[in-house]
């Protein structure tokens, strides 16, 4: 998992081992939305910015059991 700093917390993670800086991040630091499948085609071009834009998420799907 990457390490999320604050500015106020570069110096001290140069400087010492920072470790008492790996803690999760805050919750409204990341953000997460269902993105098109598009995202990891590499025949989308570089500056094509609509694999990130928002989708509708599809629903779950529900296995049925015949037992």
């Amino acid at each position: 998992m990457p390490v999320l700093l604050e500015p106020n917390d570069f110096e001290p993670w140069l400087r010492d081992t920072g470790s008492e800086l790996m803690r999760p991040a805050a919750g409204d630091v990341l953000q997460r939305w269902p993105v098109s499948k598009r995202v990891n085609s590499s025949r989308a071009s570089d500056d094509d910015a609509t694999p990130i834009d928002p989708i509708e998420e599809a629903p779950a799907q529900t296995l049925e059991l015949g037992l």
